[in-house]
């Protein structure tokens, strides 16, 4: 008995010990443990990632060929437990689809999407509250967002994002043979009709071009207090430029951009993209982190893959903007970003890379991207510390390429741990199968392993 008593005490310090130590490491050293298959044969496109409930369960939104959208929530090895809408009460406009996002209450969550029915002018935000452990459908409906003025159509997808209190905000942006706009939609407390019809929404143009000129691909992220940082695509024709736009109407800081006759400020971030440029947004703690990819001007031209983190005038080594200078008082013209302007070079092959992003609670950038070698494509996640110096800290391989191509697509998020979920495309000859990805804790015991 005591012998089995002091075994079992054995046991428990190494598990507590284990626990420790794991807590304390760094996310990106856990193992991408688990891989499988969610759909196949095309059947999920427009996918997007998600943490869903207080529980921080991964979770993949696609839109199904019968027009309806599957959430599936994913809990390591087990079968994954999915909810559909009603493809006869939804008509999409799949390239209009924006990703899914997500707000938590006690017991339930709410899954929201952004998009355009068929055969209307309008936008509207679909909503689903869901059961956290059950998946069962509490409630649902639609929201009439925007409508859109003749002759305009949209360049989708619309971005979305959804505040504390879980209230969308969207960027689209709108074609007309005259002109492109960029729209930022949001709710307020006081009826108005800039959406284009009485409602609590209100809609303010960001940027407009005349044509040729051309907006395209709206990333949108929010602060804290909900303040809202957008990213586009502006096409001069001559250039293409990833611009980045947030409300700023101090006449110091040369507001140029927005409504109320520029209230917002427009920075170009990176110059020399093209068509077949990906890039994406988010949040660290305070400052938003982008990544975009684009042809080098090295002699074979490469692909390569640019990140910047905003950091304001300290630290700052790129991307001048207005900003205010701590040490005296005033309103500077000067470096605002910290940059790498190509943390990955990629294979001349690869015409249109896929890239995501998201950002660890310790405001360190984790970036998701495809490689090609010769031979096939595979999914990678590279890792970096953005404290001081921008170090890169791992690259590790999700899932190598061969015989089949996987990454294409990549849609990453993390939990609250810092912990990483990715949907990404398989790609086979004649069709594609939609999988993910996921870290796990793992325990190591190596005295119970006898």
């Amino acid at each position: 008995m005591d012998t089995r008593k002091g075994l079992f005490i054995l046991l428990a310090l190494c598990l507590l010990l284990a626990v420790r130590i794991n807590s304390v490491a760094l996310a990106f050293d856990y193992p991408w443990t688990i891989k499988r298959t969610i759909s196949t044969g095309m059947e999920g496109t427009r996918f997007s990632t998600t943490m869903l409930s207080s529980n921080e369960f991964p979770g993949i939104s696609y839109l199904k060929s019968d027009g309806s959208i599957s959430l599936c929530k994913i809990i390591g090895k087990l079968a994954p437990s999915c909810y559909s809408t009603n493809s006869s009460s939804l008509s999409i406009v799949a390239s209009t689809l924006s990703q899914v996002q997500t707000h938590s209450y006690p017991d339930t969550f709410v899954a929201k999407w952004a998009y355009q029915p068929n055969f209307s002018d309008s936008i509207y935000i679909h909503w689903v509250e869901l059961m956290n452990n059950t998946m069962a459908l509490v409630d649902s409906g639609d929201v009439h967002l925007f409508n859109l003025l003749s002759g305009e159509t949209i360049v989708g997808p619309i971005a979305l994002a959804l505040d504390t209190g879980g209230n969308p905000h969207a960027a689209v942006v709108l074609h007309h043979t005259d002109y492109d706009r960029l729209v930022y939609i949001y709710d307020t407390d006081t009826s108005n009709t800039s959406c284009g019809f009485d409602s609590k929404y209100q809609c303010d143009r960001i940027s407009v071009v005349a044509s040729p000129n051309t907006l395209s691909t709206p990333n949108i992220v929010l602060t804290s207090t909900g303040t809202p940082r957008i990213t586009y695509i502006l096409d001069y024709g001559t250039n293409v430029v990833m611009s980045y736009a947030y409300p700023q109407s101090g006449a110091a800081y040369d507001p140029n951009c927005g409504p109320g006759n520029n209230t917002w400020r427009c920075v170009s971030l990176f110059y020399n993209l093209n068509a077949n440029t990906r890039m994406d947004l988010a949040m660290g703690t305070t400052q938003p982190h982008v990544v975009c990819t684009y042809p080098s001007a090295m002699g074979d031209h490469p692909m390569i893959i640019s990140y910047a983190h905003r950091v304001g005038f300290l630290g700052a080594d790129c991307i001048m903007d207005w900003v205010s200078n701590p040490f005296t008082s005033t309103v500077v013209y000067a470096n605002t970003w910290k940059c790498d302007y190509a943390f990955a070079t990629l294979s001349p092959s690869q015409v249109a890379p896929s890239v995501s992003l998201d950002v660890t609670s310790q405001n360190e950038p984790v970036i998701a991207y495809q490689v090609c070698d010769a031979d096939y494509c595979g999914l990678h996640v590279r890792s970096g510390n953005s404290a001081g110096e921008l170090i890169w800290i791992k690259d590790v391989i999700v899932d190598q390429g061969g015989p089949t191509n996987f990454g294409r697509g990549a849609s990453l998020t993390l939990n609250n741990r810092d912990l990483g979920f990715i949907g990404y495309l398989e790609d086979m000859d004649t069709e594609a199968n939609l999988k993910t990805a996921q870290q796990l804790y793992a325990l190591y015991l190596p005295l119970t392993l006898r």
